[in-house]
Formats: C-alpha cells, sequence, structure tokens
C-alpha cells in the first residue's frame, strides 16, 4: 500500500502493513523497485490518504525475501513498545519529528525509556557517534524505522556497541 501523510506533502510511503494499533501502523518497507527495506511504523493521525499498491504485493510474494520476518508485537503498546521492539531487529533506528522539523531524522540507539520520552544517543552527520544523549518526547515521533539499508550501512560505517557512548 502506499500512504500519503499530513507531514512532508508529496512524498508518499510503501510497505505492506504488519499490525495496526491505536496510534501507530507497522508496515514491512518497500523502497524503489519493490525490494523490502525493513520496517516503518507511522503515526496514524498523520496519515491522510491510503491507497492499494496494485500488483505490488503480488510481486513481492515471487521475491525471495519474502515474506517479511515476523517481529514480536508491541505497537499496540504506543511508541516505546515501537522503539523497544525496533532495538530487539536492528542495531540503531532512525526517529523522525517532522511536526518540528521537516525532512529532519535522527539515527541512534534508545539508552534510557521513561514514561513519556527516550534518552537516545545519535550518530551525527559526520557519521560519528554524538557526545551526551538527545530527549525525544513521544507524541513528537511522527515515524520510526528500523532494519533497512541506510540503518545497516551507517551502522556498519559508525561501528558496533563498544562505540556508543552512554
Amino acid at each position: 500500500m502506499s500512504v500519503t501523510r499530513t507531514v512532508v506533502r508529496g512524498v508518499e510511503r510503501h510497505g505492506v502493513v504488519q499490525e495496526i494499533g491505536e496510534e501507530w501502523v507497522l508496515m514491512a518497507a518497500v523502497r524503489d523497485g519493490g525490494y523490502l527495506n525493513g520496517y516503518m511504523a507511522l503515526r496514524l493521525d498523520l496519515i491522510r490518504r491510503v491507497r492499494a499498491a496494485h500488483g505490488l504485493e503480488d510481486f513481492l510474494r515471487r521475491r525471495p525475501d519474502w515474506p517479511p520476518a515476523p517481529l514480536a508485537s508491541g505497537i499496540s503498546t504506543g511508541a516505546q513498545g515501537i522503539l523497544e521492539r525496533g532495538t530487539e531487529n536492528s542495531q540503531v533506528l532512525s526517529v523522525f519529528l517532522e511536526e518540528k522539523w521537516e525532512g529532519i531524522f535522527f539515527v541512534g540507539v534508545p539508552v534510557k525509556f521513561s514514561k513519556k520520552t527516550v534518552d537516545m544517543v545519535t550518530i551525527g552527520k559526520n557519521a560519528r557517534w554524538e557526545e551526551g544523549t538527545f530527549k525525544v518526547r513521544y507524541k513528537d515521533l511522527s515515524q520510526i524505522s528500523f532494519g533497512g539499508d541506510y540503518e545497516k550501512a551507517l551502522w556498519a560505517a559508525v561501528g558496533g556497541p563498544a562505540s556508543v557512548p552512554v
């Protein structure tokens, strides 16, 4: 399916729905060319339009990487549950705060969860771990992505868990 949101107008997200919760939808992300590319969770209240991508699922079903790997359920628990599931399946996560900063996202590792926020150690634009933590309010998140090609490549460039400053 293709999803158009109220943030970042004109940009569609493509994927196959895995789970729908009260506030979020989890999708196996599909990149250009019809290839699976990790997962993305989108906030439901920011979705403007959904349309079926006719033929996409049929094409995906014929691919050797179909079906997407199942994830432990957790989307119904909200943003914190999605972040926790994401860290179980990917070394780093991308978090988008598009209502505040259109087109900007942060890639990093959650290091401390609280009731309303998560502290993350992020990777800077120079592909190095930033000093300290970045506090993100769950209500400001518009998209959470993990396990995709970008996250995997960035992780490979910056190094493993031993290099994460906490």
